[in-house]
């Protein structure tokens, strides 16, 4: 390559190396690097010998590292510029470097009551290192209280606050902390689970990272200040500073942010809300949760004399006087039952109580915008108890009258029942004043997965009028607050109630901020859900039309009488097989007893049940030996189950002998001594052989006889596989959101495993039943009911699968209206992320001919079902757009008349009374802009849902139904 080349490559390299992001990153590095050291130094372009504030001839050498620009000046004009500002930091150049000071060393003082700069004449002796904290650090200082006859009656702490400090303690305050710093933590605990101690140790280091300027520890006393803090502006937000009655006059609650979308009488309902039609009162019907979380635990510290909370039954947490005094006449009460076994894992969490005050908090909160209830806050002792949980319902929704209830939990199946029986203990005021009949049960959605059949439809949110409701917001409520957890297991009661309190309201207060964009986007997704599952419901029943009109209006006629209360017949049940194991063996026995009255003569028939059913144990027995723990300790355990498993063996043997004679003498079957292989002898049952020597070896009947057992035992299979994977999947997930510590965790996972190992068992008893039913009876359309078991069918209900079920029912649906989407292969795709349910979730019908596999009275009831929920769920929203409003106004009033209810005499000045107009004016202007706000960014959403619902304004049938929809 010629010279010349190279020159212009070397060139071009250089240029592409200055334009590099990398090597200007390094050139932009060396000059900040330079530039701080430069900083460091003092400043040679200002004439040392003269100040440039106050241009005498003084050698400027300090400066203040938070003034804006840095600028050197003297001693005297450092403390006259920061007469208004004692708490900055400073530093003093020593001939070398600047070394850090304070403005007190300087000699600024600081005088309350005054004017900056001005001097008491008859001010109290100097607080000489008056500790104040600031957001700066940490700082000493020189301070005077004022007591010249202007200020002679008030008090050191009242200088202090109007100074904008806030005072250690109201007798004799030597430490003080400013507004600035209290609130910048409280947002800084609130949002990021900043603990005091963390942030207390910070502003340390942030006063003095070496270590070698002593600094007095003030941190029990910053703690005070914050409780003090938050107390106060709770007390100052919710009004109680313009009450006549004062703090003192209090009510229980009152202090709670409501949730200004629920249905509140007096707040936000229209004043003719009690006359609105039947079918149009489920609006103004409140829907609440109530869950329990053992993760915010609390040890034994303190006590209620020692630590009182400051308010406590204020706001969140019911008034403990008498929540303890109701909870101590159920000392031993155990924990509430349920029916899926959610117990277990809850049990094994606060086994070990040994040293806690508390195992955990139960709440009631509103279901649908997860807002917590005043006074809907409880401790836990023991786990979930009658007495506790019905405690803390009852003080949540008291006061509650004139509407309907839902109430969401997820053991509502036990919990519900004898409620108005246990009522009778409590006081009157705490009684529910709603009827029975206007109250209802649900479980919310997740859990539903892990209940049983006879839960899934009464206590189904997806088939009650409550919109899109899941009932699972107060999981969504712990993720916020558990993050106090850690923080609050070592406080004592009352700073644990307080700070929980404190908590809870800033959720609820965010909530309450957030109302325009989250209506926004719940709306958008109400509107699209809807018109396309409406669109789909009435084509699916106008297709069906076609076919079985007939069958359509009995459908309909059932799903109708369902609405109205008649729950003789269940139209949202699939259709399930009814050969139970159970339901054979006595169908058997009573054709075995028809025989013999018959006088027909076996002498083996008596046995043929017997040996069947022994057979199918044994097998049972003989697949634990591969999955029990190979371990020395159990060895012995292990020898006893195999000399168990030739017992009956032997007994099986004898059976056969009589059953199938030609066994014994074609097959040598004496193989009952080795008694170490007990788990693999072959019992040579039916369904073993071939097709050739199964007919020399068996009788029909026996045949037959096994292959009705092996078909009911494989439906049982299927549903005790579907039970095990609801437990494991709600396992999984309880145990990620409440289980911390390594004991808790070593014993979840215990449960975890024996749940695994069951499920293995349904699995592989599934697939053994069903080998053996397809060896006797040949393929057929049974298959399509009982199909093979591939391991990644073997698969529980997320919360992601339980939508992707959803989804996957609503193609097969648009399957059956478009012959190209049904013969597209598994319709639409979900992803890896969002797999669709296996097919043991689905029950299939198979009718007598064959023919509409899936297509029966439960799926288009379920089609129904969606299309008038969400339908629902645009009216809800749009029912609540009108109550947020009302709220705003409401609160706009109550602020607006409050600047003028306050007592005369209650005003202590002028100033004063100034104040409480002026706060009240600005809370009254707040509301108000809110509601102004709200409203713009609801315009287009309101029309949307306006279009929607002049199109359908309700969940329609087709004109060749007659029955009224």
């Amino acid at each position: 390559m010629p010279r010349y080349a190279w020159s212009n490559c070397l060139a071009v390299n250089l240029l592409l190396a200055q334009q590099h992001p990398l090597l200007s990153f390094v050139q932009f590095r060396d000059e900040y690097v330079d530039e701080s050291l430069r900083a460091d130094g003092r400043g040679l372009d200002v004439p040392p010998s003269q100040c440039p504030v106050c241009e005498r001839n003084v050698t400027p050498d300090i400066r203040c590292r938070d003034c804006v620009g840095r600028t050197l000046c003297c001693t005297e004009c450092a403390c006259s510029l920061h007469a208004r500002t004692p708490l900055h930091s400073v530093e003093r150049w020593n001939g070398s470097f600047f070394r850090r000071t304070t403005l007190a060393d300087l000699g600024l003082s600081v005088q309350l009551g005054h004017s900056p700069g001005a001097i008491c004449r008859f001010r109290t002796s100097p607080r000489k290192k008056f500790t104040v904290i600031h957001t700066n650090g940490i700082h000493a200082i020189t301070l005077y209280f004022c007591g010249c006859g202007l200020n002679h009656s008030v008090p050191p702490r009242s200088q202090l606050r109007r100074f904008g400090w806030w005072p250690a303690t109201p007798l004799e305050p030597l430490t003080a902390a400013t507004e600035e710093v209290l609130k910048q933590f409280h947002l800084l605990n609130l949002q990021g689970n900043t603990t005091g101690y963390d942030f207390y140790r910070s502003l340390e280091l942030y006063t003095d990272n070496t270590g070698l300027t002593p600094i007095v520890d003030r941190l029990a006393s910053f703690m005070s200040m914050v409780r003090q803090y938050r107390h106060i502006k709770m007390l100052k937000r919710s009004a109680r500073g313009h009450s006549v009655e004062g703090v003192s006059g209090t009510k229980p609650g009152e202090c709670a942010v409501l949730c200004p979308a629920c249905p509140q009488p007096g707040l936000n309902l229209p004043h003719d809300w009690e006359s609105a039609p039947e079918d149009q009162r489920w609006l103004f019907r409140r829907i609440v949760a109530i869950d329990a979380n053992f993760r915010l635990k609390n040890r034994m510290r303190s006590s209620n004399a020692v630590d009182p909370g400051l308010g406590t039954g204020f706001s969140y947490f019911v008034e403990q006087d008498g929540y303890n005094e109701h909870v101590a006449k159920f000392a031993t009460q155990e924990e509430i039952s349920t029916c899926s076994g959610f117990a277990a894992i809850a049990n094994a969490s606060t086994k070990n109580t040994k040293g806690l005050r508390s195992t955990g908090v139960g709440a009631i909160s509103c279901a649908k915008h997860q807002f917590w209830l005043p006074n809907g806050m409880g401790d836990l002792q023991r786990g979930e108890r009658y007495c506790n949980m019905d405690y803390i319902f009852l003080s949540g929704i008291r006061g509650l009258e004139r509407q309907q209830l839902l109430i969401s939990y997820d053991i509502a199946c036990q919990w519900s029942r004898n409620l108005w029986d246990r009522m009778e203990a409590f006081p009157q005021n705490l009684r529910l004043s709603i009827p029975p009949c206007d109250v209802d049960f649900g479980i919310p959605k997740f859990h539903m997965q892990a209940h049983g059949e006879d839960c899934q439809t009464p206590y189904n949110l997806h088939l009650k009028r409550v919109g899109m409701t899941d009932g699972e917001g107060p999981e969504r409520n712990w993720s916020v607050i558990n993050g106090k957890a850690s923080s609050t297991k070592e406080m004592g009661p009352g700073g644990r109630h307080d700070t929980l309190d404190d908590a809870c309201g800033h959720a609820n207060w965010r909530k309450v901020v957030n109302m325009g964009s989250s209506v926004v986007r719940r709306m958008k997704e109400a509107v699209a859900n809807a018109a396309a599952h409406i669109e789909v419901f009435e084509d699916f029943t106008a297709r069906l039309i076609q076919e079985r009109l007939e069958q359509v209006k009995e459908w309909v006629g059932l799903v109708e009488a369902w609405d109205a209360g008649d729950h003789a017949e269940n139209p949202y049940a699939s259709e399930k097989e009814k050969s139970t194991v159970a339901e054979v063996r006595l169908q058997l026995a009573e054709e075995e007893a028809a025989r013999i009255l018959s006088g027909e003569v076996d002498e083996s028939a008596p046995r043929r049940l017997n040996f069947l059913m022994l057979g199918l144990e044994i097998e049972e027995s003989q697949y634990s030996f591969t999955v029990r723990d190979k371990t020395t300790l159990q060895s012995a355990q292990t020898q006893e189950a195999r000399t168990s498993i030739l017992r009956q063996v032997l007994k099986f043997r004898s059976h056969q002998e009589a059953c199938m004679p030609q066994v014994a003498t074609y097959f040598d079957i004496d193989d009952t001594t080795s008694a170490h292989r007990a788990e693999s002898i072959a019992l040579y049952m039916p369904s073993t052989f071939s097709n050739e020597d199964r007919n020399r070896f068996c009788s029909p009947d026996l045949v037959r006889m096994e292959a009705r057992l092996r078909y009911a035992h494989a439906c049982d299979a299927l549903d005790d596989l579907r039970r095990q994977l609801r437990l494991r999947t709600y396992f999984n997930q309880w145990k990620i959101k409440n289980v911390t510590g390594q004991n808790p965790n070593t014993r979840a996972r215990g449960l975890q495993s024996r749940v695994e190992v069951k499920v293995r068992a349904a699995a592989a008893r599934y697939r053994r039943c069903r080998a053996a039913y397809l060896a006797l009876s040949g393929s057929g359309d049974w298959e399509r009911r009982l199909r093979v078991l591939e391991d990644g069918d073997i698969r529980g209900l997320g919360e992601r699968a339980v939508r992707a079920q959803e989804e996957e029912e609503l193609a097969r649906i648009r399957g059956w209206l478009d012959e190209s989407v049904r013969v597209a292969a598994g319709g639409a795709s979900t992803g890896d992320s969002r797999q669709k349910p296996s097919w043991l979730w689905f029950s299939v019908h198979v009718s007598a001919d064959g023919a509409d596999p899936g297509l029966h009275d439960a799926e288009w009831a379920r089609a129904r079902a969606r299309a008038k929920r969400w339908h629902e769920e645009v009216l809800q929203i749009q029912q609540e757009m009108e109550n947020i409003k009302r709220y705003c106004t409401a609160l706009a009033d109550r602020w607006e008349g409050a600047s003028r209810d306050r007592n005369a005499d209650r005003v202590p000045d002028e100033v004063t009374g100034e104040g409480l107009r002026a706060y009240a004016f600005r809370q009254s202007d707040m509301f108000c802009r809110m509601r102004d706000a709200f409203d713009n960014l609801w315009i287009f959403v309101g029309q949307d849902a306006a279009v929607l619902l002049s199109r359908h304004p309700a969940v329609q049938y087709p004109q060749q139904i007659t029955t009224s929809p």
